[in-house]
């Protein structure tokens, strides 16, 4: 092979993995569970799947989608989506028709696909040796973490769906009090804020600035109630 064939051939393959480094991002993932018993059909776009065992996946979505959920030829659900591009929305319908966001995740990490068959990742994170199976005091979240949480919790409505999108993220990640901060300012009423920060705070990177968050609560009881949660949070997270 000459040099010039080999540069050819190696500006090819270079190519190759810029485009699929590129592809890898544009798409998304929709995974779907049912909570009602029975077979449904549920449609993304012009992808359909039939199921009675409650969990449906769609891979490569766009970030923009129509999702149709139907069952006996009924229309259960019918709504667009929203769906950040590189991610996966792990969603529940419930029987009474609510539709929630339990989780988005990142598809790739450093050119590699790491989420498992549902709602995690297939790595682990460190294990804390004073305290063995329980996850050590990391740092907090990256930026692009804390913008996905706050995108997913401002496209959620009620302050209630608001909360339960991030405690599902906050289940498994660190987070510093300032970034706990801009997480308070999606919401519009303090009492859904005093119950997200009672939740988070053993998830804190910083638990002793956490006093610094009475200042998004807007009654004295509010405020009270916090700062007594605080004055009894156990000692072996701080």
């Amino acid at each position: 092979m000459t040099a010039r064939s080999f540069a050819a051939l190696l500006s090819l393959m270079l190519l190759s993995v810029f485009a699929s480094a590129q592809g890898r991002g544009s798409t998304s993932e929709l995974f779907i569970e049912i909570k009602e018993p029975g077979v449904f059909t549920v449609i993304v776009d012009d992808e359909r799947i039939s199921s009675a065992k409650g969990r449906f996946r769609f891979f490569e979505t766009a970030s923009q989608v129509s999702l149709t959920v139907m069952r006996r030829d009924m229309p259960v659900l019918h709504r667009s989506l929203a769906i950040p591009r590189g991610t996966r929305m792990v969603a529940t319908l419930l029987p009474d028709g609510q539709f929630l966001t339990e989780k988005q995740l990142y598809i790739f990490k450093n050119n590699r696909y790491v989420l498992d068959n549902w709602d995690g990742y297939t790595e682990s994170g460190p294990l804390d040796p004073a305290r063995p199976g329980r996850p050590g005091r990391g740092r907090g979240m990256s930026a692009d973490d804390l913008e996905l949480l706050t995108r997913s919790m401002a496209n959620s409505g009620f302050d209630e769906d608001k909360r339960k999108v991030a405690e599902a993220s906050l289940k498994n990640a660190w987070l510093s009090t300032s970034q706990l901060a801009q997480v308070l300012k999606t919401f519009s009423f303090s009492a859904e804020r005093l119950k997200l920060i009672k939740f988070a705070y053993l998830r804190l990177t910083d638990p002793q600035n956490a006093h610094s968050l009475t200042s998004f609560l807007n009654f004295a009881d509010e405020r009270e109630s916090l700062l007594n949660f605080l004055r009894t949070a156990p000692d072996e997270n701080r």
